[in-house]
């Protein structure tokens, strides 16, 4: 909500507010909400959002109209589709009927390091899962962990993207969205589903790589711990994790 039109108009109505108090009353956790903020939002729409951030509820979201907009620009989008810009999903910028926002791969980048803390075997499996980046127990420095990590994550990166492809080209053939497709830009022209038609901005598909965080607090904590102070070794360490610190 707000933003600007395609013309660079303040995009603010009586539905922007009704869909923040919606939200302030209702309280519930989808979908998400975002503001378009730039130089000229409403007071009192910045007030309005800010109550609703009050409650809790974790929305809306602020988004700076300018860079996303410069962004699109920079990336060949006509000014005023730019300007008509939306957020999809989380926070996926996308143009409204000339765009589309494929799959996303996601996986779980704290199980990536302790892979590559264990030569590429996946612990409670003990299945061979990625590649043999040695074992953490005979890691001389953190730099051979941050080297097995980084390893480690570019396989599984490389093994997401080739299951994404896998994904999209399932999707085409067995499952049309025709909904979708009908409010596509020349959708009846076309005739076709928006899984088997080139859109005029492709998005393409994403990776998600989920807690990223954790693993930055891991491996400054291990780094900390194990190769500064000493304090315990990574075989102890090792234990505790197989032992969920029990």
């Amino acid at each position: 909500i707000g933003g600007v039109t395609p013309d660079g108009k303040d995009a603010t109505n009586e539905l922007s507010f009704l869909i923040l108090e919606a939200a302030r009353d209702c309280q519930t956790p989808h979908h998400t909400i975002t503001v378009r903020v730039h130089d000229r939002t409403p007071e009192a729409l910045m007030l309005k959002a800010l109550e609703v951030v009050r409650t809790g509820i974790g929305m809306p979201a602020f988004v700076g109209d300018n860079s996303y907009i410069e962004y699109l620009v920079g990336e060949g989008v006509s000014l005023p589709d730019a300007r008509n810009y939306a957020l999809a999903g989380c926070l996926d910028v996308n143009v409204p009927g000339k765009s589309r926002i494929n799959s996303i791969g996601m996986f779980i980048t704290p199980l990536v390091l302790e892979i590559a803390m264990n030569n590429g075997i996946e612990p409670r499996s003990g299945r061979q899962l990625g590649p043999e980046t040695g074992d953490c127990e005979d890691f001389k420095t953190f730099d051979y962990l941050m080297k097995a990590y980084k390893e480690q994550l570019a396989y599984f990166m490389a093994m997401v993207s080739e299951v994404q492809n896998i994904i999209l080209q399932g999707q085409a053939e067995l499952v049309p969205e025709p909904v979708a497709s009908s409010l596509m830009k020349d959708a009846i022209k076309i005739g076709r589903d928006v899984l088997n038609r080139t859109m005029p901005f492709e998005n393409g598909s994403s990776l998600n790589p989920v807690g990223m965080i954790n693993v930055a607090d891991s491996m400054a904590a291990i780094k900390k711990l194990v190769f500064d102070e000493k304090k315990i070794t990574m075989k102890e360490l090792k234990a505790a994790l197989a032992a969920n610190w029990q």
